[in-house]
């Protein structure tokens, strides 16, 4: 067995925990995936509740409504206090607004502005990184609740929409509207939904109070909403009987987990399904496995798959007025786990494909061609990266994927209603010319699912962005394709096909990634920027023109969102990086959120150079929140090495770079410090001289 090193988080190296050596066995995949649960651990949830610079606009807009609703000739002038709000904080490049368009259709504009206000107020966002071995604290284990109960699970219906239902609304409708003003009421809907929430809270601190008691529950509810309260009754019951027993247990999880990698022995389980879905998935060392065939897709993640789907493709025909040539996705190991096959499954929608599964054991037994008039367009061609984390867990996965490109590739259809076909066509006769035998060319022509060589389990692009050795992006862009040039099949694994990767690529309107979850986002790992954005710049510096880079978003299955990477980034930026409460709650981290915060700049940094993202208004409030605020300045000079200089550092780097050009006074600022870097190093240096 491997011999293993644990670092804690908090480690200078910002590493984790990792395994230092070991042979490459069945049982050290194991070890290695229990290593990378113990990175994931769920970390404690808030929720944003707004903060000032977006709370003052939120006013204005409120004040808009009122006057209208009492017809007072003041209300107008709202209209350019509010765009000034806007424009000073930059939010029109959120919503794609300018300020003809919002003279065009004030009415508009400020239901698309309160609804990502809204929006975002409403989003959980992680109030610090997750810790090993420690229970969940009062308000921690209030805002999990609320965060898992959200919505429904099986049978047990989902809170808020049960509050709506008795409050006479309709949730999904009031998300989907969140900005749309209702004259009966008075007020947007995103003012219902606050209250919907704040009801909610409410509840479940009350319930907290009482300790859970699950014979209180009733007494709870009728107090809050009289009569007809059995659905929220089911609720209640739900987080006694289940729900809080398995957060409170979860810790001693970990105990279990440190065991088995002391002793040697890991024992893989069956994977249940994950925190969307489950709570079972709580308990992390039971929660563990490889992946059976039941897991590959289920029924419900073939339905949001599907969504996913759809709406990538409308998004797609809505700015580009056609269909896509070929998607490229990225499937990855760790999410895999915890979405029940959505990413599998909008493959083979987008393909055209649909899954047949066995009535009595719930697994997938063959696949099915969905015929094009109920497609009603043509099946797409999908390229598919791969995680090694992925490769190793769900070789059942791969093989469905590839048995779905053959069945594709086989049907008697024209090429514009099957691009497989299409692109297969060109590719065999591109093999023969060059030599190569029919079927071998007609082998290399239908493979589709790329990833590292078989033995590699770390993305290169990673050590080159860290180390800045490169100095144009086509370099990233190769850099890409050398470590991701190996295909693989359902009888091949790892054959180099650089040149048939770039072929591929070639050919890509589309890269995407999906999420599913509030715990993790684009700037929190390194695997994000280096899959995602990797392969985005490799298809820019191979075609000459950039991709359409989206991030899908199901964690409301009900409600699947699909933004640009720009979008994406920005949201992020307001739920949380910009987000003064989200601050203050990773500094209590001391010097371990210094190191997180220089590793968002990191990321920040990474996702710029690799797709050029990232505005110079962005630019200018990182150095403006993380450096010439004094109270945070104050703070990380007392972690310099673990946050300050590296952020200034990379700042500069980016300005030297000419991704960014900023203000002189803030360009001043940076190169002080940064000045100053090189002093302490050098005195330091005589010192010990």
């Amino acid at each position: 067995m491997g011999s293993f090193q644990l670092i804690e988080y908090s480690s200078r190296d910002g590493k984790g925990y990792r395994r230092i050596k070991g042979k490459e066995t069945l049982e050290e995949k194991y070890e290695e995936f229990l290593i990378m649960m113990l990175n994931d651990i769920i970390p404690p949830l808030n929720f944003i509740e707004s903060y000032d610079r977006l709370n003052s606009i939120e006013r204005k807009i409120n004040q808009y409504h009122e006057g209208r609703i009492h017809n007072l000739e003041e209300y107008r002038k709202y209209q350019m206090e509010i765009w000034e709000v806007v424009k000073r904080e930059n939010l029109h490049r959120d919503i794609d607004f300018t300020h003809k368009m919002m003279n065009a259709n004030f009415d508009k504009f400020l239901e698309v502005l309160y609804g990502y206000l809204n929006e975002i107020k409403h989003t959980t966002i992680k109030a610090g990184p997750g810790v090993l071995l420690k229970q969940l604290d009062e308000e921690d284990l209030i805002n999990m609740i609320l965060h898992l109960v959200r919505l429904p699970i099986g049978d047990i219906p989902g809170l808020y929409d049960t509050i709506a239902e008795m409050r006479g609304y309709n949730y999904h409708q009031l998300v989907r509207n969140r900005g749309r003003f209702c004259p009966t009421e008075g007020k947007t809907y995103g003012q219902i939904l606050d209250k919907i929430n704040y009801l909610g809270k409410e509840l479940i601190t009350v319930f907290a109070n009482e300790k859970f008691d699950k014979g209180k529950g009733y007494l709870i509810c009728k107090a809050f909403f009289g009569r007809e309260i059995h659905r929220i009754i089911k609720v209640m019951d739900y987080i006694a009987d289940q729900l809080v027993p398995y957060l409170r247990k979860a810790y001693l999880d970990g105990y279990k987990m440190l065991n088995d990698l002391e002793k040697g022995v890991v024992s893989p389980k069956t994977f249940e399904e994950c925190l969307r879905r489950n709570t079972k998935s709580w308990s992390f060392h039971e929660g563990f496995n490889g992946s059976g065939p039941s897991m590959i897709l289920t029924k419900n993640g073939w339905e949001v798959g599907k969504r996913l789907g759809e709406t990538l493709l409308n998004t797609f025909l809505q700015e580009e007025d056609r269909y896509p040539n070929a998607i490229a996705i990225i499937l990855l190991g760790m999410s895999s786990f915890c979405r029940q096959g959505e990413d599998i499954a909008q493959v083979l929608y987008l393909l055209g494909v649909k899954p047949v599964w066995d009535s009595n054991t719930g697994q997938i037994y063959g696949l099915e061609v969905i015929p094009l008039e109920a497609l009603g367009r043509p099946r797409i061609d999908v390229i598919m990266e791969i995680s090694p984390c992925f490769r190793e867990s769900f070789p059942e996965a791969m093989g469905l994927l590839d048995l779905a490109v053959e069945m594709v590739a086989a049907l008697d259809e024209t090429e514009e209603e099957n691009y497989i076909r299409k692109h297969l066509g060109q590719d065999i006769h591109s093999f023969l010319e060059k030599g190569e035998t029919f079927d071998l060319a007609r082998t290399y022509s239908l493979y589709r699912i790329f990833g590292c060589r078989t033995v590699a389990d770390e993305m290169a692009i990673g050590r080159v962005m860290e180390t800045g050795q490169w100095t144009r992006c086509k370099e990233l862009g190769d850099n890409y394709l050398e470590w991701s040039g190996y295909a693989y099949s359902r009888n091949k694994k790892g054959v180099h096909a650089r040149k048939l990767l770039h072929r591929r690529l070639k050919q890509v309107d589309i890269v995407v990634q999906n999420t599913s979850c509030r715990e993790r986002d684009i700037l929190d790992r390194e695997r994000f920027y280096q899959h995602h954005g990797g392969i985005g710049n490799a298809v820019k510096s191979i075609s000459g023109k950039a991709p359409k880079m989206y991030c899908g978003d199901s964690s409301n299955p009900f409600y699947v969102r699909i933004r640009s990477i720009e979008k994406q980034l920005k949201f992020i930026f307001r739920c949380r990086v910009l987000n003064p409460h989200w601050i203050e709650s990773i500094k209590k981290y001391e010097y371990q959120g210094a190191l997180y915060f220089s590793k968002i700049i990191d990321y920040v940094f990474c996702w710029d150079a690799l797709t050029n993202c990232i505005d110079d208004w962005m630019y200018e409030e990182l150095a403006h929140h993380y450096i010439q605020d004094e109270k945070m300045w104050e703070w990380l000079r007392k972690y310099e090495s673990q946050g300050l200089f590296p952020i200034v550092k990379k700042l500069l780097e980016a300005v030297k770079r000419k991704m960014w050009c900023p203000e002189p006074k803030t360009l001043q600022v940076l190169m002080e410090i940064g000045s100053g870097q090189i002093n302490r190093k050098e005195a330091c240096k005589n010192d010990v001289e």
